[in-house]
C-alpha cells in the first residue's frame, strides 16, 4: 500500500502525498517499529555530517564539531549515530538513511534542507542546527556569533595599540548589511 511505501522509504510517492501519509500516521499516534538495536537500551541520536568535495577547508573545524557533538551525546546516556551526508545524495536517500537508523533525535551540522527537518519533526523526530543560521526561525539552532567574535577581538587588539588590521570575508547574501 501506498502508507507502508511512504514509511519504508521505497516506491515513487510525490512530496504531497508523502507529506500527507506522515501527517496522517503522525495524527494518529503511529510509531514505526525500528530493527536497530539499541545499545543496553539507550536512545539513538543521528548526527548528519556533510562531506562535500568544494567544503575540504572546513573538515578540522568540523571534525571538531563532530567529535564535540559525539562526546556531548555520550554524556547524556545516547548513542550517537553518525549519518555522512555527499553532495550527491539524494534527499529521499538521506530521508531513508534517517529513518532507517532509528533515531529518536537528529543534530545536523552545516547541512540544511528545510523539507527534510520538515518531515523528521512531524514524524516525532526533533531536528537541532548546528552551525547554519539559515534555518534558525523554523528551527531549534545552535550557532556560533563569529561576527560579535570578531568585534571583540578588533576591539581588545585597538585597545593594545594596534592599528593596522585586516579583515577578510567572503560573500554573504543573507548578510546584506556585511
Amino acid at each position: 500500500s501506498t502508507v507502508s511505501l511512504v514509511l519504508s522509504g521505497k516506491g515513487k510517492i510525490s512530496d504531497e502525498i508523502r507529506n500527507r501519509v506522515i501527517k496522517a500516521t503522525t495524527a494518529v499516534g503511529y510509531q514505526k517499529k525500528t530493527k536497530v538495536l539499541k545499545e543496553n537500551g539507550k536512545k539513538l541520536v543521528g548526527i548528519i555530517a556533510t562531506f562535500y568535495e568544494e567544503w575540504n577547508f572546513t573538515l578540522d573545524f568540523t571534525r571538531r564539531g563532530l567529535q564535540f557533538l559525539e562526546e556531548h551525546t555520550l554524556e547524556i546516556d545516547c548513542v550517537p549515530i553518525l549519518i555522512p551526508i555527499f553532495k550527491e545524495t539524494s534527499r529521499k536517500e538521506i530521508l531513508n538513511r534517517i529513518l532507517f537508523s532509528g533515531v529518536e533525535a537528529v543534530f545536523s551540522n552545516l547541512f540544511e534542507d528545510e523539507k527534510i527537518f520538515r518531515n523528521l519533526e512531524e514524524l516525532g523526530i526533533p531536528v537541532i542546527v548546528v552551525n547554519n543560521e539559515n534555518l534558525q526561525n523554523q528551527f531549534c539552532t545552535v550557532c556560533s556569533d563569529n561576527i560579535q567574535g570578531t568585534f571583540d577581538c578588533t576591539e581588545y587588539l585597538i585597545k593594545l595599540g594596534h592599528r593596522k588590521i585586516t579583515f577578510a570575508d567572503f560573500p554573504r547574501p543573507r548578510l546584506r548589511a556585511i
